[in-house]
């Protein structure tokens, strides 16, 4: 009986390390995918600026070389085919094309006008599924409308976040706060580049935020 405790103590010592290296990558993997999901999923992130550069990147926007963005916080919510209706508060995000954020779970992430994602949360309190309409009702006007719900989405290292993404015409994104894009010569040429210098613009780097987000899982959670 004794041999057998040591055998089965020997074997939890041994297993321990194991268990600490999955719970570990867990954890980077999960801290990595929020970071790609919060910060859209592009290369760069570019914000700041002159009106001369908000005029550029307005341009690549046109020529599908940028996405715009516009963050705020509304209304989501679906009517039933009785006429009840549920609502919930989100922080939405609109693009001028397709969306990166979040890590997809279900159907497609929205790339075409009129199309949405919800968080899982999102979609939960309101009981809304696939297909359904989703009206979306925020402080721009223009951009409160019906969406059809095409993706379900988590922040993978906060599951419980209510958020929305729906991509709007590039016509309705007024006052656009950021740019997303994947095209090196949109932040190494013209007015970006130019106002870059002088700090003007803020330009991230999105495979670094995802390394610092792994670097800081990891120097928190190694003993």
């Amino acid at each position: 009986m004794l041999t057998i405790s040591l055998f089965v103590v020997a074997l939890l010592s041994a297993m321990l390390p194991v268990v600490a290296l999955n719970s570990l990558n867990l954890y980077v993997q999960a801290a990595k995918e929020s970071a790609a999901g919060q910060s859209g999923g592009y290369t760069y992130q570019i914000s700041g600026g002159s009106n001369d550069v908000a005029e550029e990147l307005r341009q690549q926007v046109q020529n599908g070389k940028a996405i715009g963005v516009k963050s705020t916080q509304g209304s989501v919510g679906l009517t039933s085919a009785s006429g009840s209706s549920r609502n919930t508060i989100a922080d939405i995000t609109f693009l001028t094309g397709p969306s990166r954020y979040g890590t997809l779970i279900e159907g497609h992430q929205p790339s075409q006008k009129n199309e949405i994602s919800l968080s899982r949360a999102a979609a939960e309190q309101i009981d809304a599924q696939l297909g359904d309409i989703v009206t979306v009702q925020c402080d721009d006007s223009a951009l409160s409308s019906d969406y059809k719900l095409i993706g379900i989405t988590v922040d993978a290292a906060n599951t419980n976040t209510v958020y929305a993404t729906a991509v709007s015409s590039k016509d309705n994104l007024q006052n656009i706060q950021m740019w997303l894009t994947d095209d090196d010569a949109t932040v190494n040429q013209g007015e970006v580049a130019k106002e870059s210098a002088t700090n003007n613009v803020n330009i991230g780097y999105i495979k670094s935020t995802i390394r610092n987000a792994e670097e800081t899982v990891r120097t928190r959670d190694l003993p």
